[in-house]
């Protein structure tokens, strides 16, 4: 008898489940984050690679490219098996216009009163610094504004776009590979191998150049 209601408690606890796994959709993967973190396993494996192996350049390239196949393979099966989506969670915001006053104060420098300039001089020395300064904090206060609100938000977004993009790609389609580890590998795997061989291709024909450069 508690066999029986042991075994009809777990079939009423599966049916539940099921019922709850019907209704119930899992939640969509945040683009930004799953982004974010494919970008930093590619950075750190890039970074330390060259650091622990101390090989050649070009062979240190291949490996890269080779724990990059991996990671793509680990996070396409992983999403493929649970049936996640990855939505599209990112804005590149327009560059904001720096004001040379906020900037200054922003510095704690006080730019309401002109001794903020030490000149470190005086004359005709101290006058020509000053000029080279007045001249030359308009020029870098130009090339940090393209860096820090430009540069670097565009290429952050383009990674973010070219990575959950491809991860997009095959998380979003239908692949009938929810709860099956055989199809969820296999798929990653296909997909892992057209995202990092056209990479791989370029890594291994300029090092087999290299090769044949004469000494």
């Amino acid at each position: 008898m508690e066999v029986e209601k042991a075994q009809e408690l777990a079939a009423k606890y599966a049916e539940r489940r099921r019922r709850i796994a019907s209704v119930v959709k899992l939640p969509m993967l945040s683009g930004k984050v799953s982004a974010a973190v494919l970008i930093g396993c590619f950075l750190m494996t890039a970074a330390l690679i060259p650091i622990v192996l101390r090989k050649d350049p070009w062979i240190d390239g291949e490996i890269v490219v080779g724990l990059w196949w991996l990671v793509w393979i680990i996070a396409l099966s992983i999403c493929l098996y649970h049936g996640h989506k990855v939505s599209d969670d990112h804005e590149l915001k327009s560059p904001r216009s720096w004001g040379l006053k906020n900037l200054l104060s922003g510095w704690g420098w006080d730019v309401g009163d002109a001794a903020w300039i030490d000149l470190g001089g005086s004359g005709s020395e101290a006058c020509a610094i000053g000029c080279l300064i007045i001249a030359a904090l308009p020029l870098l206060i130009l090339l940090i504004w393209v860096l820090v609100e430009v540069a670097i938000p565009g290429i952050l977004f383009i990674a973010y776009i070219l990575v959950r993009g491809q991860l997009a790609h095959v998380a979003n389609d239908k692949h009938s590979c929810q709860g099956s580890v055989l199809r969820s590998i296999l798929w990653g795997t296909l997909w892992a191998t057209v995202f990092t061989a056209p990479l791989a291709g370029l890594v291994c024909f300029v090092h087999f150049v290299v090769s044949q450069r004469p000494a």
